[in-house]
């Protein structure tokens, strides 16, 4: 998989930023669904896990491009910045989380805009 790095001068005015919080495991939870004609392109990301073991996996399913992987270990989190991945025209991004309890905590952030 290739990675383009976001430049500074690229227009963060139009950039969203998606969060929220999920209990347990979770399969193919779709988190950002682009309008119809466009694609997503996820510029940062914040996965953060009070689970002690597991793997939480982000990707555009379709295309099987992984975007990001934490893989658990107590209080684990993982920040990437400047990163530009793009899934494919009217791809999804997906959530799967396996391997925690079922009272872990996982938080997401992901800063995107449709392309």
């Amino acid at each position: 998989m290739s990675v383009d790095y976001v430049r500074r001068s690229d227009d963060i005015s139009i950039v969203n930023t998606f969060t929220a919080e999920y209990t347990g495991e979770q399969t193919d939870v779709a988190l950002i669904t682009p309008t119809s004609g466009k694609a997503i392109e996820i510029y940062s990301i914040l996965l953060h896990s009070e689970a002690s073991a597991g793997t939480i996996a982000l990707d555009f399913a379709t295309s099987t491009k992984k975007v990001a992987r934490l893989y658990a270990a107590k209080n684990g989190q993982i920040y990437t910045s400047r990163m530009k991945v793009t899934g494919a025209t009217n791809e999804v991004l997906t959530l799967n989380i396996s391997g925690v309890n079922s009272s872990d905590n996982t938080f997401i952030l992901v800063n995107y805009r449709e392309v």
